[in-house]
């Protein structure tokens, strides 16, 4: 975030939720983005989806702010030893998760289908198992334990 708000070819916009971890961004809800069609040559979505409860709406609304040409790289919570998304087996019912509303609830593991998915929402995708490339070393720097791949999601012009 430091890096990009430093260029000054970039017109960055940083965002989370309503009584999100980072108050001091603006407010967006990734299942209804408040931007016209078209806004955004670049979006980058980070461990967002799988927080995301209904997750088809909101790669829909990505695509839908996204420029012809442009590009949107996505991570998510994923297991890559399933085929197919399945819910969060640790999800608590929706009367307790009223009583926090402002926390951070995984309502899914995405599987090896989130590409088909995310072809679904409109997007070219290509999948990079960044993981692969990286060291021991670097995992640990940047805490990267987490598998998962990176999923460069483009709009066609």
């Amino acid at each position: 975030m430091e890096r990009f708000s430093r260029l000054e070819n970039l017109d960055y916009t940083t965002a989370d939720i309503p009584g999100g971890y980072t108050s001091w961004m603006e407010t967006l809800d990734v299942t209804d983005i408040a931007k016209p069609d078209a806004t955004y040559d670049a979006i980058i979505c980070l461990h967002v989806l799988q927080a995301v409860e209904q997750d088809r709406k909101a790669m829909r609304e990505l695509f839908r702010v996204l420029k012809p040409g442009g590009w949107v790289i996505l991570n998510s919570r994923l297991d890559p030893t399933l085929s197919h998304t399945r819910p969060h087996p640790d999800l608590p019912p929706p009367e307790i998760r009223a009583l926090s509303p402002h926390q951070d609830f995984a309502f899914r593991i995405y599987g090896r289908d989130l590409a088909d998915q995310l072809r679904e929402a409109g997007f070219q995708v290509e999948v990079i198992p960044f993981g692969e490339s990286l060291s021991a070393e670097e995992i640990d720097r940047y805490y990267l334990h987490v598998p998962g791949d990176v999923y460069l999601c483009r709009r066609s012009h």
